[in-house]
């Protein structure tokens, strides 16, 4: 992903941004949303999603965990001491249970089991292989602004490099970026340059698509509080829950970051 962002940035920086009249301020304001889009990456892939273990209440584990191994004792199977509904597996995940043996840790509403993780996740949403993480209650916020401003990146992406191929204008190409340009050349003449653009512009347009069902899905999350595991549950006719209002979602999601000033959502 990174290898991708970069060659992107390059052409756009020093092959299609130098052919616009205030070509600094566009490069300033471009590199600026694609420092934006992978730092949400990696505070997206470096935060603990909210696994049940580490964010629970001890006290509270340890009463459910008594509570389970007194229904076990009793006679009762796993499953039905657990009040699984059903024994399947969705997107990697369990459905909740409110006792999960593998953790061995109390599974609140909304927390499913990753086998990726191999933890139960507080509000788990699904287990993202582009973030290499599970997209959960604590990095929820960081995975929707970063399918947000890679959105933002591709479609920008796009239209300058679209632009670039078609002036025909020549284009002043700086290595040294903010400096004073010291060669010139054709964009259509340079073979290379043209490859290139040609290519990170087809890139770009394929990465907007599916940045853009990533975020219509996220979207769906915010309106109705049901994430890809809940909703796919739901199609299976395991009931997720009660759908929230948007603002009371919005305002959850920013809760898990220790902020609910949805201004501070920019970063």
């Amino acid at each position: 992903m990174y290898s991708t962002t970069l060659t992107v940035a390059f052409a756009v920086n020093f092959c299609a941004i130098p052919e616009f009249r205030h070509w600094r301020c566009i490069a300033i304001l471009y590199n600026c949303i694609v420092m934006l889009q992978l730092a949400s990456h990696l505070q997206c892939m470096w935060t603990n999603p909210g696994i049940a273990k580490d964010f629970l209440d001890q006290e509270l584990q340890q009463q459910m965990r008594e509570e389970y191994h007194r229904l076990r004792a009793a006679g009762l199977s796993e499953d039905a001491a657990a009040h699984c509904r059903e024994s399947v597996k969705v997107c990697g995940a369990r459905p909740r249970k409110w006792w999960c043996v593998q953790c061995d840790t109390f599974r609140p509403k909304r927390a499913h089991h990753c086998k990726t993780c191999r933890a139960c996740v507080l509000d788990m949403d699904h287990h993202c292989p582009w973030v290499n993480n599970c997209v959960g209650r604590r990095n929820h916020k960081f995975f929707i602004l970063f399918v947000g401003y890679a959105w933002l990146a591709c479609i920008w992406s796009v239209t300058i490099l679209t632009y670039a191929i078609r002036n025909n204008e020549e284009t002043a190409w700086n290595p040294d970026f903010l400096g004073p340009a010291n060669s010139r050349f054709s964009l259509r003449s340079c073979v290379a340059a043209q490859i290139l653009c040609l290519g990170c512009a087809a890139l770009s347009f394929v990465f907007a698509i599916f940045a853009s069902v990533m975020g219509c899905d996220q979207w769906t999350f915010l309106i109705e509080g049901h994430g890809v595991v809940d909703q796919k549950l739901h199609k299976m006719g395991v009931r997720p829950g009660i759908p929230r209002a948007i603002r009371g979602q919005v305002r959850r999601v920013a809760d898990g970051h220790g902020s609910g000033n949805l201004i501070t959502w920019l970063n």
